[in-house]
């Protein structure tokens, strides 16, 4: 079994992820594995008709276009005989998971002995599933190995409320500084340890 990410870089080329999650774009997951019919072995070490293989492919993610499921046709490139259905879910938590369903697969596929199967999918990094009010660092695991992310992109709210003080000839200021990760829905909370704010009042 292989799993193998990649994403588009600065010069939007394709390239294998080998260390940080870039968060604003999509991962192309490509899972394959060698898929064995040999008759010769005995049931328990081969795959029959109407077996299932299910594979965990990682967590805090959610599949592109916001749906929970992608079912993918896995055919025989020469003959073009259909071998299975590559079924990739996700669920609420945002745990990823491959189903490789041969309840259809053409009688003639088990004739052979082992073939190639693979699959994709395009997925999206979930940033409802992190806490960012910690500055600890934020990982995801995709298929047993954690990768980190890149920078988080957010938003600064300033919320500022004066009460006059005549007596004392002052205004006394409090402001309420928060930020949020930049374009999710619900709103994500980021840390502002670390972080300065400044305000120029404009005088009259």
């Amino acid at each position: 079994m292989a799993v193998n990410i990649y994403q588009q870089d600065s010069s939007n080329s394709e390239k294998p992820v080998t260390g940080e999650i870039n968060t604003a774009n999509y991962i192309r997951m490509d899972v394959s594995f060698n898929a064995v019919f040999n008759k010769s072995l005995t049931e328990e070490n081969r795959i029959n008709k109407g077996d299932y293989i299910q594979f965990d492919l990682g967590s805090k993610l959610k599949i592109n276009g916001s749906v929970n499921e992608v079912v993918r046709s896995v055919e025989d490139t020469a003959s073009k005989l259909k071998i299975c259905d590559a079924i990739f879910t996700c669920d609420d938590d945002g745990n990823i998971k491959v189903k490789f369903d041969f309840s259809n697969t053409d009688d003639a596929v088990f004739e052979k002995d082992s073939t190639s199967i693979g699959a994709s999918v395009t997925l999206v990094t979930d940033l409802t599933k992190f806490d960012f009010t910690t500055t600890n660092e934020k990982v995801i695991r995709i298929f047993g190995k954690d990768y980190q992310l890149g920078e988080i992109v957010g938003d600064v709210n300033l919320t500022k409320t004066g009460v006059l003080d005549v007596k004392n000839s002052k205004i006394d200021w409090t402001i309420t500084a928060e930020r949020y990760v930049r374009g999710v829905t619900p709103r994500v909370p980021l840390s502002i340890e670390g972080y300065t704010f400044r305000d120029y009042p404009k005088g009259e």
